[in-house]
């Protein structure tokens, strides 16, 4: 007999193994410590751990070539006779930096043509061998026991039935299905995939466009991490400069798109074809195992959505990546729209293209708001781009709630005069200390931060508010406090590490309750219908498909450019800057 909180296991039919059911206090999803000896050597190919240490603390301090050199002369002079120190100055530090790259999968520089108003214009393209990369990681001894390769269906009996509950890519739906179409034997070896253009110096023009890969068969903890097992720079994407006079021509934007997707081709050539026929790879556990690559989640904000999926963007008809909902409905979240489908977008590519004229060609796109150009990951069996696109629940905090929610509240609270703006900086200052909260100060003059600021603004701003904005003071400000209080409510739903089926209940309604008070609002002079609000529609279809939020948030890949602003400001010459800083990431 089952008792309550069991929690009970199914695995995927075609794994052959049978369910599962562990009472709760028993239940344990860590695997059993790693039997793998330890490695004798593991410093190699340093030739002691002291000189490994001694390189690792030089590259950890960002130390430029003479501060290195003058490391390692304090080095020799106080270095025992235990160990050797053969270092003598920066070039043999990075001579065994370059023997450890060996080690790893190293990055592939390739040229990339793309043709131009009668010309062909070239690209340099940094990237990984995405199948390697993987590979290295699968044979990792300290990562293997963690990975999970068949899809799992977890539940908890509450004393009548089990319900299910979601949390990592592996539980959710759309893992199973992809197991469900593969080859008896096959396994899914999931992709999760993020790209975006960051500024690599604060008053500078130097930009950077890195690709960040992470395996979705990787539990969170260790995927979202920051050691071993966490993100990688597998590509650096070329940035096209603005040409004034082609700037904001639908041909210029086109070959924009077009270089992007010629760029990621490459940078997928190596998953492509295993994606249809599967590999075979021998697993440290002595078990061959038939592998699928697939694009399981593609982590990014709207705009590079757009890019990723061809569509045209805010301005089309369709400016959805993921639905068809028309660009006058998207405040709308009451009436669901039909879903984008690779297959479909392709079919409409084709059948434009074999129209007579350029003209028909443009309006028969025009009718999905798609562009001209053949998707890179159409390539990819069992990948549909627009499934693979996910809600990002950074850009949910930093660009709905601090472009529009916040921006909104700080013109109504002015409006009040300087005594209310005062009044509510005191009250965020007064809030009571709380861990990980950071305490704000002068929040009304806050008007550029990064997303998690604004997370903590407005965790607080209910509380700080709620004496200012009455509803008889401000009968439109009181509105719009109360519409940011639904939109905590969605976040607060979001933002769980498990769910269940009563959770993402519980979240669809708390939506559907926000959209309805912000049409209310939206009979101010504020237009709240705009797509980084609409696709607030899909949260919780995307954590049935492939898990809670965190899987898909860029939070953990953001936080990434600062390594990378880092490694620009303190190892580079600054010029032909992609070699240089993809060298250290490792």
């Amino acid at each position: 007999m089952f008792q309550v909180d069991d929690i009970k296991l199914e695995y995927h039919p075609s794994s052959g193994i049978t369910p599962e059911v562990h009472a709760f206090n028993d239940f344990k999803r860590c695997p059993p410590t790693s039997s793998a000896p330890p490695h004798k050597r593991p410093w190699a190919p340093f030739k002691s751990r002291l000189e490994f240490e001694i390189a690792e603390l030089a590259l950890e301090a960002c130390l430029n070539n003479d501060q290195t050199d003058r490391l390692i002369t304090l080095c020799n002079r106080c270095a025992s006779q235990s160990e050797k120190f053969t270092f003598k100055n920066h070039k043999d530090i990075r001579e065994r930096w370059e023997a450890v790259s060996h080690r790893t999968t190293g990055f592939t520089h390739d040229v990339i043509s793309v043709p131009y108003d009668d010309s062909i214009r070239q690209f340099e393209l940094y990237y990984r061998d995405l199948w390697e990369w993987a590979a290295d990681l699968l044979r990792d001894p300290r990562l293997f026991p963690h990975m999970v390769f068949d899809a799992q269906r977890f539940s908890k009996f509450d004393g009548k039935t089990f319900v299910r509950f979601i949390d990592e890519p592996f539980t959710a739906e759309t893992f199973w299905n992809v197991q469900s179409q593969l080859p008896p034997g096959g396994k899914p070896l999931a992709f999760v995939l993020y790209a975006d253009k960051t500024r690599l110096s604060s008053f500078g023009t130097a930009r950077g466009y890195p690709v960040v890969a992470r395996l979705a068969n990787l539990p969170a903890n260790i995927r979202n991490g920051q050691g071993v097992g966490s993100g990688y720079v597998v590509g650096w994407l070329p940035i096209v400069k603005e040409d004034r006079d082609q700037a904001g021509k639908p041909s210029w934007v086109n070959f924009k798109n077009a270089v992007w997707h010629e760029s990621f081709s490459k940078i997928l050539s190596s998953l492509a074809l295993k994606s249809h026929t599967g590999q075979w790879f021998d697993c440290p556990d002595n078990v061959p195992r038939w592998f699928f690559p697939i694009i399981l989640i593609l982590s990014a904000d709207y705009e590079e959505q757009c890019i990723m999926s061809l569509i045209r963007g805010i301005k089309c008809l369709w400016p959805c990546p993921v639905c068809l909902v028309p660009h006058n409905e998207l405040l709308n979240t009451l009436k669901c729209y039909p879903p984008r489908t690779a297959t479909q977008s392709q079919e409409v590519v084709k059948a434009a293209r074999a129209e007579a004229t350029a003209e028909e060609k443009e309006e028969k796109l025009k009718e999905y708001g798609l562009r001209d150009i053949m998707n890179a990951f159409a390539a990819m069996m069992h990948t549909d781009v627009h499934d693979a696109l996910s809600w990002d629940r950074l850009h949910f905090n930093g660009g709905l709630y601090r472009d529009h929610l916040w921006a909104e509240l700080q013109k109504i609270v002015v409006g009040l005069g300087r005594a209310k703006v005062a009044q509510m900086d005191k009250n965020y200052e007064a809030f009571p200390r709380w861990r990980n909260l950071k305490h704000l100060a002068h929040v009304m003059s806050i008007s550029f931060a990064d997303g998690s600021v604004y997370e903590d603004i407005s965790k607080m701003v209910v509380y700080a508010a709620h004496a200012i904005l009455t509803e008889d003071d401000s009968p439109l400000g009181y509105l719009l406090l109360r519409c940011i209080r639904h939109f905590l409510e969605v976040d607060a739903y979001a933002a769980l590490e498990v769910h269940t089926t009563e959770t993402i209940s519980a979240g669809r309604h708390a939506v559907q309750a926000f959209s309805t008070y912000l049409q209310v609002a939206d009979e101010s002079d504020k237009n709240w219908n705009f797509p980084k609000l609409h696709m607030s529609v899909h949260i919780f279809d995307n954590i049935e498909a492939k898990g809670a939020t965190r899987n898909y948030n860029t939070k953990p890949n953001e936080r990434m450019h600062g390594s990378l602003k880092d490694s620009y400001l303190l190892r580079t010459n600054f010029r032909d800057v992609a070699p240089q800083v993809t060298f250290f990431s490792l």
